[in-house]
């Protein structure tokens, strides 16, 4: 889905999601049920203000911080729609189709290093916050991170903490393109 070739890209989206071609409205379905089902039970059983105040306990958020992000991202929604009508005209595209969300601008793939992409995470870290520094090394340092490229592994990050008293381990695949440091 990210390969500069138009027909790649499209031909990756229609073979991710050709399998669920026949049964998109069940799953529809079934979806809108779990999603009622977790209101239902977290707000008018458990109690919570929301819906999604359950899961900003579990990421360990307030719920006004979350509201802020919100409430940020809906006021400059206009910068995302910026970017993807100017990539659109890059591409020479009316409108931006759906399988060139992650196309390349460019065809240039920059291969780092795992220490140089580590150093670079780290740099981000450092310059946005000393504290977010701290916990990013604490996890690289405590070799939390499981970056190996393993069959029936997918693409993309994911991050799980046991508990408060347990730094996190992050799960990703690295092959050390420039893609790679970025999910890292």
């Amino acid at each position: 889905v990210r390969n500069p070739d138009k027909s790649k890209r499209h031909a990756a989206y229609n073979l991710l999601l050709k399998r669920y071609e026949q049964t998109g409205d069940v799953i529809a379905e079934i979806y809108k049920a779990i999603v009622a089902d977790w209101g239902n039970e977290n707000v008018n059983i458990r109690g919570y203000k929301t819906p999604i105040a359950v899961r900003n306990m579990y990421n360990d958020l307030p719920d006004d911080v979350v509201d802020i992000i919100l409430n940020v991202s809906r006021k400059n929604v206009k910068i995302f729609q910026d970017f993807f009508n100017l990539k659109a005209y890059i591409f020479d595209e009316k409108k931006l189709n759906r399988c060139d969300i992650y196309a390349p601008l460019l065809d240039v793939d920059i291969e780092f290093t795992w220490d140089q992409s580590k150093e670079m995470v780290l740099d981000a870290f450092k310059s946005f916050s000393p504290t977010a520094f701290e916990y990013a090394n604490e996890i690289f340092e405590l070799q939390h991170i499981h970056s190996e490229l393993v069959p029936g592994k997918r693409q993309g990050a994911y991050c799980y903490t046991a508990t408060k008293d347990v730094s996190p381990y992050v799960f990703l695949n690295y092959a050390g393109h420039m893609s790679d440091t970025f999910t890292l």
